[in-house]
């Protein structure tokens, strides 16, 4: 079962969605309980545009192997396919809990699954920011973020205590002008 489901997933990062497909089947078939099974099966199905099934495989996989940052990550990806994007957002906060070295990125994906999830979570999704911020205080991307969610909840102010915090060569640019 391991060497089926490895290869299965080697194919679905392959993009080769049919072959990862029998694989995994196969290894589903050889040991049900394979514990990295529904995580593999998961991922294949929200590759190949299927984010219910998906939701359920990594819903499945987190109750009995809650640790895996990548699962809860993947999870919040299925939801916000979804619409579920406050759902995605506490998904992402368990990501961010279990990761041993969380990205930028994660923060950033955090902060805009708040943000979609409507104008009632924008101040929690510049919280989320200023979170990210601490661990990487110079991230245009977190910056730039912070700077959107400000203006478009009309806080002019704090908009630019973003920008402010932009390296002088980046502000010269047109779109920070």
């Amino acid at each position: 079962a391991d060497l089926l489901a490895r290869r299965g997933d080697l194919y679905r990062r392959h993009e080769d969605f049919a072959a990862a497909a029998l694989d995994l089947a196969a290894a589903r078939a050889a040991q049900s309980d394979y514990p990295l099974l529904d995580l593999y099966e998961g991922m294949l199905l929200l590759d190949t545009g299927n984010p219910d099934e998906a939701e359920a495989l990594l819903s499945r996989s987190l109750r009995d192997h809650p640790q895996p940052a990548s699962a809860w990550l993947l999870r919040a990806q299925a939801r916000l396919a979804l619409g579920q994007a406050e759902q995605a957002a506490e998904d992402y906060a368990q990501a961010i809990r279990y990761a041993d070295q969380p990205s930028p990125e994660l923060y950033r994906d955090w902060s805009l699954a708040l943000v979609a999830a409507g104008s009632k979570h924008w101040n929690a999704a510049r919280d989320v920011v200023d979170t990210g911020l601490k661990r990487f205080p110079r991230d245009v991307s977190l910056l730039a973020l912070g700077s959107d969610i400000a203006l478009a909840a009309n806080q002019p102010d704090i908009a630019t205590g973003y920008i402010n915090r932009l390296p002088p060569t980046i502000t010269r640019l047109d779109q920070w002008q």
